[in-house]
């Protein structure tokens, strides 16, 4: 039984363990068919999880990191150098690769607008010393190429993360 968590559970409310045995999970979304889908970063694989809580592979992929909807039900996926809608599978297609003639190798969380655009944290190559690679925001217009529109290395290490205003 959950104590209250504002705008996810009330308190009271049951909670169900689905499954122990995932580990590395990351960027559960709804979906509008009911199912439920998420990221489990080691080994690289996109899992859904269906109304009647079964747990299954939705795409293996070394280098998956992040995953979102569009307004349009598409599953985008944030992988090793693109975006790419990887389901509904007769809809795959990459987004976007690369931008500013940069790898999207380092973007690691990202939103989608309701127009279809995305923004991405880039967290530059973590592994290296603080403000020493470049990181920062990255724009993808819808059907455009992905830039950097906010380059934060001189205020913020390894930003992590990206919501937008509900009124966006």
């Amino acid at each position: 039984v959950a104590d209250a968590i504002p705008g996810v559970v009330a308190a009271g409310e049951k909670v169900e363990l689905i499954s122990g045995a995932i580990t590395s999970g990351d960027g559960i979304i709804g979906l509008p068919d009911g199912h439920a889908a998420f990221v489990q970063l080691r080994p690289g694989r996109l899992l859904f999880i269906a109304p009647d809580k079964t747990i299954a592979p939705m795409l293996d992929t070394p280098g998956v990191k992040s995953i979102g909807a569009d307004s349009d039900g598409n599953v985008i996926a944030l992988l090793q150098d693109s975006f790419e809608i990887v389901y509904p599978v007769n809809r795959a297609r990459v987004l976007a690769a690369g931008k500013d003639g940069r790898s999207l190798k380092t973007c690691n969380d990202f939103v989608v607008t309701r127009n279809g655009g995305i923004y991405a944290s880039d967290v530059g190559l973590y592994n290296q010393p603080k403000y020493n690679q470049p990181t920062g925001i990255v724009h993808i217009p819808k059907g455009g190429k992905a830039r950097v529109v906010a380059d934060t290395t001189d205020t913020m290490a390894l930003p992590n993360g990206i919501v937008l205003s509900p009124d966006e």
